[in-house]
């Protein structure tokens, strides 16, 4: 066969090979409008919670519950943008964003972990003062009855985001899960405040659950910062996903290997396949694209990308 056939036939067959899992099409939608009831449950708990734990706060003199309402005022603005974002997320691809706009969830996973961060860092700064320049003593029982009230509403609005797939439901449900373990933290504290009248533990809770927050959404605004870096995905290898595909009939390299997340949870891939030189783009075509597909689809949802070259094709290095 000759190039100037071979190129036809490419050309015919669509060497440019496009796999996408379709069949993923209504679970994602399923899952993105489970998400978006989550968050609007999640942003109302929230919010009433916010506003009871400012006046429970104010009445208790509690710098830990009150620092935590500041906190909550935050996460009910970070849900709030997350549930806008989200929504916006599912708009259809256009001719100048041809990936759709699903990295708007990413965005407001983004938005979110910046957010808790920065409420973290206010809850510091109003507690760790109050270790030297104690004002008010604490009511223990009041702050007994608000965090078993708190470790109810998280827990709720926890359980309900819990087990989901994005980036930004795991942003908030991580978060939701350490406001229930603040709370139980808290409701500790109280009880030793009220046996012991030790109010240096109000602020060690404030400071300890602010820490243990932020070292954690850190965590997770990395990995957040790292897919819009475009960090090919943790269960992704290389070497092996390589090895894998010069096991099959004909092909002898594999090169210009590229994948990276959409959003966490579409992944982008893009390869070249070189082939013997007797390799027909018939059949054979066919069956080596559908190999390679089915390889990267028992990964994960990978939209796949893969050009087929033949060994006596001049290979052009790619720039990335």
């Amino acid at each position: 066969m000759t190039d100037k056939k071979l190129s036809k036939d490419s050309h015919q067959h669509h060497a440019h090979s496009h796999g996408h899992k379709h069949s993923h099409s209504h679970s994602h939608s399923h899952g993105h409008q489970r998400t978006q009831q989550n968050l609007m449950l999640a942003f109302l708990l929230n919010l009433a919670f916010a506003l009871i734990e400012l006046i429970g706060g104010l009445l208790t003199g509690s710098v830990a519950i009150l620092a935590d309402a500041v906190h909550d005022f935050g996460d009910s603005l970070t849900l709030g943008i997350s549930l806008i974002l989200e929504k916006m997320s599912q708009q259809k691809r256009t001719a100048n964003y041809t990936f759709g706009f699903r990295r708007l969830s990413l965005l407001a996973s983004l938005i979110a972990g910046i957010i808790i961060c920065i409420g973290s860092g206010i809850v510091l700064y109003e507690a760790i003062p109050q270790f030297w320049n104690r004002e008010t003593i604490p009511n223990g029982p009041w702050m007994m009855a608000l965090a078993a009230l708190g470790v109810i509403i998280n827990g709720v609005a926890a359980f309900r985001m819990w087990g989901g797939t994005s980036r930004n439901e795991s942003m908030i449900s991580w978060h939701l899960v350490e406001d229930v373990l603040g709370w139980v933290a808290v409701f500790i504290g109280a009880l030793v405040i009220t046996l012991t009248s030790w109010t240096w533990v109000d602020p060690l809770l404030a400071c300890g659950v602010a820490l243990f927050v932020l070292y954690n959404v850190s965590k997770n605004l990395w990995e957040t910062i790292q897919i819009f870096l475009q960090r090919k995905p943790e269960e992704f290898s290389e070497s092996d996903f390589t090895n894998e595909v010069l096991k099959f009939n004909g092909v002898v390299k594999v090169h210009e290997l590229h994948v990276w997340s959409l959003d966490g949870e579409t992944n982008i891939l893009s390869l070249h396949v070189v082939v013997e030189p007797h390799f027909e783009f018939g059949t054979n075509f066919t069956e080596l694209k559908s190999k390679v597909r089915a390889l990267a689809s028992s990964l994960g949802n990978y939209h796949t990308t893969i050009e087929i070259e033949k060994t006596t094709e001049q290979q052009q290095p790619c720039n990335l």
